[in-house]
Order: C-alpha cells, then structure tokens, then sequence
C-alpha cells in the first residue's frame, strides 16, 4: 500500500514541478486518499480498541504534520487543506482513546479550538 501511496504523491508533485497544477492537485487528492488507508493499516496494528485510536491519532498527525509540509514545499493546496483536516482531527481521537465519555467530549471541544486555530493561521501558511 505504501508503495502506491508513494507513486501517487511522487507523481503529483511531478506534475506541479512541471506546470500542470490542475493534474497535480487531482492526483495529490488521490494521494491523501491512499495516505488515509495507510494511517487505517497502520492503526490496525494494535488489538486493543483503546491503543487502536492512540495509533490512529499518532499516525494521522505524523501523516498531517508531513503533508502540510510537502504541500507547503511543492504549492500542492490539496495536501494542506487534507492535512489541515487531518490535524485538527487528532484531539477527538486521543480522548477516544482515553476510554472515558468525558474525554471523548474534551477531545471534540479541543477539536473545534484545533481546527478554529488552525483556520486563524492558514492565511499566514499561504504566504510562506
């Protein structure tokens, strides 16, 4: 699966490199996706449900945290709004992994301040 992933995002940033911003955005969509089924591979690995949503939100901010970097680099704008969702996601699943309905709501809370600061910041991304 990683391989595909990889194929996918490699060719997209290709197609950035060359002009075709269009196609790159597209493929890089397509991209996120495999990303997405990776991070869901990876979380499998664990057969507690507790430690299975602790991997998950592990494995999505390393994947958000390396894709708004990529998309930063190459000004593929799918991998930063993608990684921007991803980010803002993380909090909710670290309460479920706490276990507790308590958490799990914190972490929804945490949530919506993660994805409110994080659309305060995104003009300031744009210009970098």
């Amino acid at each position: 699966m990683g391989l595909v992933t990889l194929l996918f995002l490699g060719g997209s940033w290709l197609l950035a490199r060359r002009g075709l911003q269009f196609s790159a955005e597209a493929v890089g969509g397509l991209g996120l996706v495999f990303v997405g089924l990776d991070v869901y591979a990876f979380a499998q690995l664990s057969e507690i449900s507790d430690a299975t949503w602790l991997l998950t939100a592990a494995a999505t901010a390393v994947a958000g945290v390396m894709m708004l970097a990529a998309g930063l680099a190459a000004r593929i704008r799918i991998w930063g709004g993608g990684a921007l969702l991803a980010l803002s996601t993380v909090p909710a699943m670290l309460g479920y992994a706490i276990g507790d309905g308590f958490a799990a709501a914190v972490g929804h809370i945490a949530a919506a301040f993660i994805a409110a600061w994080l659309i305060e910041l995104l003009p300031r991304l744009a210009r970098a």
